[in-house]
């Protein structure tokens, strides 16, 4: 099952090239991604993975804070 992580990110440059490329060095693959800036100028990423686990450990490992996970149902539809 996929799962959407909410990763709190600082307001500077290169913030989220990092925790993408941490998922990508760690060989998760994004299936899909959100981000924008709150009033208070920090960042927030969603990113739907569909190895939560590794996906995980590897955006804490490189001192990314995961503020919330929830499982996603995805569902292919026609275009």
């Amino acid at each position: 099952m996929a799962t959407n992580l909410t990763i709190r990110l600082m307001n500077r440059p290169g913030t989220l090239a990092q925790a993408t490329d941490a998922l990508g060095r760690a060989g998760v693959n994004i299936e899909g991604a959100c981000g924008y800036v709150c009033e208070s100028g920090e960042g927030v990423l969603h990113v739907l993975v569909l190895d939560a686990e590794q996906a995980r450990r590897a955006l804490i490992d490189s001192g990314f804070e995961i503020q919330a996970e929830r499982p996603v149902a995805l569902v292919p539809v026609a275009n």
